[in-house]
C-alpha cells in the first residue's frame, strides 16, 4: 500500500485523535462509494452504525428520527443520493424526494438530537458556463439538470433546519466500492480497448480518501456552513484519463480526444465546474491535496 502524501496524517491517526473520545455516528448510505469508506475509516475508533435501504428508509420522517432517538448520535453523516444524473430528468418526483425532501428529514432529525449534520452536494449546482476562475462558495448557484436543481434545494435544508450543518460540495467524485471513472478507464486500457474521452468539461477529480480524511478533520472544529471540498487544481476528462492511465504504467494512446458534442446525454452537465476550497483555506481548515496527488494514492491503494 503506498503512503500517505507528504505531510498527510493517515485517516486512522486523525480518528483516534477527536479529544481522546470515541463518538456515535450514523452514517446512511452506507452501501455508496462514500459511504462504505466512511464506515471503513471511522468503525476503527468509533461507535458507529449504518444504514442504507431496505433497514432505513430516509424518505420516511418517522423513521429516521426513531432510529436517531434510538442510537443518539454525537454526528449523522449522510452519504445517500440520487446521483443517475440522466435518469433524475425522467425521475424528478423521486431526485427531489431523495436529493432535498430526505435531507430535511435527517436534518430536522440531527436538530433534535443535537448532533452535528454532514450532508455532501455536488459541483452541478452551478452552470458552468464561464471558464474562470473556480467556483468559489459565495458565487451564485444555477443549475441547469434535475439533479443539480435537486441537490441545490437538499443544501439548502440541511442548513436551514440543522443549526449544526456542515455541507460539503463535492467535484468529480472516485473510488473504490463501485463503479468510478478512474477504474474505468485504467481496466479499458488494460485490456486493449480504446476509450473517447471529452477534452471540453473541465471540473476537479476528487478522490474519497481525501473527502474522509477532510470530514474527519472537521469533527475536532467548530466548523459548520456549505463549503467546497474538491481536489486541488482543474483538468479537463481527458487529462483526468491520461494521468491515471500514465501512472497506471499504460498506453496513453489508447485514450482518444473528443467533444461532448459526439455524446447525447439526456441531462446537460456544466463545461466547466472547477471549484475553489475557499472557506476551507481562508480558516484554515483544509486537508484537500492537488488531484494528482491523491489520483497516485487511489491507484496504488490496496
Amino acid at each position: 500500500m503506498k503512503p500517505p502524501g507528504e505531510g498527510q496524517q493517515n485517516a486512522l491517526e486523525i480518528t483516534t485523535n477527536w479529544n481522546g473520545r470515541p463518538m456515535k455516528i450514523i452514517v446512511t448510505g452506507s452501501k455508496g462509494k462514500l459511504g462504505q469508506r466512511l464506515i471503513r475509516v471511522l468503525s476503527y475508533s468509533h461507535d458507529l452504525l449504518g444504514f442504507d435501504l431496505p433497514e432505513l428508509d430516509i424518505c420516511n420522517l418517522q423513521d429516521v428520527i426513531k432510529q436517531i432517538l434510538q442510537f443518539q448520535p454525537d454526528i449523522l453523516i449522510n452519504a445517500a443520493a440520487h446521483t443517475a444524473v440522466d435518469r433524475c430528468e425522467d425521475e424528478a418526483d423521486l431526485a427531489y424526494q431523495i436529493n432535498a425532501l430526505a435531507v430535511r428529514n435527517l436534518a430536522v432529525a440531527a436538530e433534535s438530537n443535537r448532533a452535528r449534520f454532514i450532508h455532501f452536494s455536488t459541483d452541478f449546482v452551478f452552470d458552468g458556463e464561464r471558464q474562470g476562475p473556480p467556483y468559489i462558495e459565495y458565487d451564485t448557484p444555477n443549475p441547469q439538470s434535475v439533479y443539480g436543481r435537486s441537490k441545490l434545494m437538499g443544501e439548502r435544508e440541511a442548513l436551514f433546519n440543522c443549526t449544526r450543518s456542515i455541507v460539503l460540495r463535492l467535484s468529480w467524485l472516485y473510488g473504490s466500492g463501485g463503479w468510478n471513472f478512474t477504474d474505468w478507464v485504467i481496466g479499458e486500457v488494460r485490456e486493449n480497448r480504446p476509450v473517447r474521452i471529452v477534452t471540453d468539461q473541465l471540473g476537479c477529480p476528487t478522490w474519497i480518501g481525501d473527502v474522509v480524511n477532510q470530514v474527519i478533520h472537521l469533527f475536532s472544529t467548530s466548523a459548520q456552513g456549505l463549503y467546497h471540498c474538491a481536489g486541488k487544481g482543474c483538468c479537463s476528462r481527458y487529462d483526468w484519463a491520461c494521468e491515471a492511465v500514465k501512472c497506471a504504467g499504460l498506453d496513453t494512446s489508447l485514450v482518444k480526444p473528443v467533444t461532448s458534442t459526439e455524446f447525447k446525454q439526456k441531462a446537460p452537465r456544466p463545461t466547466y465546474s472547477a471549484m475553489r476550497n475557499f472557506c476551507l483555506e481562508k480558516q484554515g481548515l483544509e486537508v484537500m491535496r492537488p488531484w494528482q496527488d491523491a489520483l497516485k494514492d487511489h491507484i496504488f491503494e490496496e
